[in-house]
């Protein structure tokens, strides 16, 4: 071509500035919590492209009516459970340069019942994709109080510490059964239960 004087110009496909995007990639939280206790809520954010920037992360807490075998993942079911959910207040987040971010959240669980967690950075309309903005977690809001059998032989060191602390716990409901005591010894349990089968003590 530069024989026949035929000119090239060469064009360079893309843009110039690195692409931006935020993304959710990690959610870890417990999968069951008792009424009125703290769900602590452990976050990542992944920042490309973005400095100086301040956004939030809203919680969206959708209550299940309906069997849910799987966790939704498409934008469009995810989307239809946060119209139908409850806004918890956003969480400001402070991103200065791009890398991770990470951090956590507590939500107070209010009513028993089966629930999906709905994490969501709000996208942005310089973001590359805001498929990966938002995450999921189903999570067991139980009103029961766990219920707890410690069988030992010996009074063991273990067994004093464990059994004191067990009893003291006013959202657990225990029988201590020692095999070596003697007939007609006290074994120890919950104080003041109103279920009744932990009002009074085992006796075999």
């Amino acid at each position: 071509l530069g024989q026949r004087h035929i000119p090239i110009y060469t064009v360079l496909a893309g843009i110039p500035q690195t692409e931006r995007n935020l993304a959710l990639i990690e959610l870890e939280a417990q999968q069951a919590v008792l009424v009125k206790d703290g769900l602590r809520i452990r976050y990542g954010i992944k920042n490309q492209g973005y400095e100086n920037l301040e956004t939030s992360l809203n919680l969206n807490v959708y209550r299940i009516k309906d069997l849910i075998k799987e966790l939704p993942q498409d934008p469009k079911d995810i989307e239809q459970y946060i119209q139908e959910s409850t806004a918890e207040t956003p969480v400001a987040i402070k991103i200065d340069v791009p890398g991770k971010v990470t951090g956590d959240l507590t939500w107070i669980s209010r009513e028993p019942g089966e629930y999906l967690l709905i994490l969501r950075v709000p996208p942005r309309a310089d973001e590359r994709t805001e498929l990966d903005n938002t995450l999921v977690h189903r999570v067991r809001v139980a009103d029961d109080k766990i219920k707890v059998l410690y069988v030992d032989h010996p009074p063991r060191y273990e067994y004093r510490f464990l059994k004191s602390a067990l009893v003291r716990d006013q959202k657990i409901l225990v029988h201590c059964l020692l095999t070596s005591a003697d007939e007609g010894f006290p074994q120890e349990h919950s104080q003041g239960a109103q279920d009744a089968d932990f009002k009074e003590p085992l006796k075999e």
